[in-house]
């Protein structure tokens, strides 16, 4: 509410991508597939990091090489699924994926 341009430039991609992923990710990757969009605002995995520290009350935290976060509330899931545009961000995460994949 305090910054509503960084709130949908930032905190709604990262929201869903969270929302849409199958399983916990690093502040790596989903920068990077926030940067590889082409859409999207470009961000740092600081950024995304900063971001975790402020939702801590809804992640989930794997420890690896990286540190992952996932949802953990199922309820905040079926609220974010109602409220963004899932579908936008899931075309832009296979859109992601094809370019990566050497044909």
């Amino acid at each position: 509410a305090a910054d509503p341009q960084r709130f949908a430039s930032l905190h709604k991609p990262v929201l869903a991508y969270l929302a849409i992923a199958r399983e916990a990710d690093s502040a790596t990757n989903i920068s990077d597939w926030i940067n590889g969009s082409g859409v999207l605002s470009r961000t740092s995995a600081f950024e995304v990091e900063d971001l975790f520290e402020k939702w801590r009350g809804f992640l989930q935290e794997g420890a690896g090489q990286e540190t992952t976060y996932r949802l953990y509330h199922q309820s905040f899931l079926d609220f974010l699924d109602l409220h963004l545009d899932l579908g936008r961000y899931r075309r832009l995460q296979a859109k992601v994926m094809r370019e990566k994949v050497d044909w």
